[in-house]
């Protein structure tokens, strides 16, 4: 399979591979950002296999996640062609002086789950099912022909049945692990986001468990609602609590939220001292209201400056 470039990649509307099968490790995201630091064109490199230590398609998975959790990105400075460099928000986690660069933190993997899944570009199969949706046992004969309409309406390719089925048992080892590792931690070590507990297995058949996130951080559900504000309502000072938390491909969606749960969370964030939003229900309308200056950062400030929860 050849390397695809930028052009390809930005040309292309959705994305059903670029994983090569791999589900993300832990580990991963820390190396793609060391390397990209010393080499900006590693991953187009012979020397690739040597710096990471695998072969060619691990290689190629461990670039496509970096660039769906956006810890790198295109250099769009740079005259060279498959020119990358660390995000300032690669910077910020996983850099030097990178405030969780193990990817220790339960926060961390919200974190990544949430980008990962907000937009479709990159992981498309993840950020549909997570964000969109709600029709029982995961199955690709029923999920194919829902996803093929929902890609038809906004225009775009839709992927092979073999393209497709390889994706979705990607998706599935993402937050479901194969039972290959005898303890919890290794499994941990190789599939983290199975941590999280968004998936379950019942009689053979994959559900997503809803309303079941209590490890969720405050801090994490408000940088991503402010990151959601921000993208899909610029400039607008107030939202519906139906926009942040039942709409399609929102906070409350892509995180598996009851309305109890998403409550609960935006109760927490009103308690902080600087809080980013405040909630009101008055005369029955249901309303978000930012607060002037409040940033998606300053939430991952206020969350990795008071204290860490590991993952276990």
């Amino acid at each position: 399979m050849p390397t695809a470039t930028w052009y390809t990649i930005m040309a292309s509307k959705y994305s059903f591979s670029g994983h090569e099968t791999f589900p993300l490790r832990l580990n991963w995201l820390k190396k793609a950002v060391n390397a990209v630091n010393k080499k900006d064109t590693i991953f187009h490199s012979d020397e690739a296999i040597v710096e990471f230590g695998v072969g060619k398609n691990m290689v190629r998975s461990i670039r496509h996640w970096a660039i769906s959790t956006e810890v790198i990105e295109r250099d769009a400075d740079s005259k060279k062609l498959n020119s990358l460099r660390v995000s300032e928000f690669g910077e910020y986690l996983l850099g030097d002086q990178g405030v969780d660069p193990y990817c220790e933190d339960v926060a961390t993997l919200w974190l990544l789950h949430w980008l990962m899944c907000r937009s479709p570009r990159r992981s498309t199969l993840w950020h549909f099912i997570f964000g969109h949706w709600r029709g029982g046992a995961l199955e690709l004969r029923n999920l194919r022909p829902i996803l093929k309409r929902w890609i038809d309406e906004r225009e775009g390719n839709v992927p092979s049945d073999a393209t497709l089925r390889r994706d979705f048992q990607c998706f599935r080892n993402t937050y479901i692990a194969p039972r290959l590792f005898d303890s919890h931690l290794e499994n941990i070590v190789a599939y983290p986001l199975i941590s999280l507990g968004l998936l379950y297995e019942n009689g053979g058949m994959v559900y997503l468990r809803e309303g079941q996130s209590s490890s969720l951080p405050s801090e994490i559900f408000a940088y991503a609602v402010l990151d959601y504000w921000d993208r899909e309502f610029f400039g607008i000072e107030t939202i519906s609590a139906q926009d942040l938390i039942i709409k399609h491909a929102s906070p409350g969606q892509i995180f598996l939220l009851s309305e109890e749960q998403a409550f609960e969370l935006v109760d927490r964030i009103e308690a902080f001292e600087e809080a980013p939003f405040r909630f009101d229900s008055t005369a029955g309308v249901y309303q978000f209201y930012r607060t002037p200056g409040a940033t998606p950062q300053s939430m991952l400030e206020h969350y990795y400056s008071n204290g860490r929860t590991t993952v276990t």
